[in-house]
């Protein structure tokens, strides 16, 4: 059986770069991972009480999300897949 005989894959990190990924299922799997990473964020930022620091960092961290989703969707549509940024 290998890999400890655990039955479970190791947690694989997002590769660093979208064109790096030539699986498309890979591909839609790290978008979705973007897509609720930006949720949570968003939600995060609509919190009343934080102070203005972290909902400027918020919001960097979210404008740096789109790009990276942006361009897990190029290669989406480079691989066959979807065209998701319509």
């Amino acid at each position: 059986e290998g890999e400890g005989g655990s039955g479970l894959k190791p947690r694989k990190r997002r590769p660093h770069l979208a064109t790096d990924c030539k699986d498309l299922n890979e591909c839609d799997k790290w978008r979705s991972q973007i897509l609720k990473e930006i949720g949570g964020k968003v939600m995060d930022i609509q919190n009343t009480t934080l102070p203005e620091a972290r909902i400027r960092e918020l919001n960097d961290e979210i404008n740096k999300l789109m790009k990276v989703k942006h361009a897990w969707e190029k290669q989406i549509l480079k691989l066959g897949g979807p065209n998701y940024t319509k």
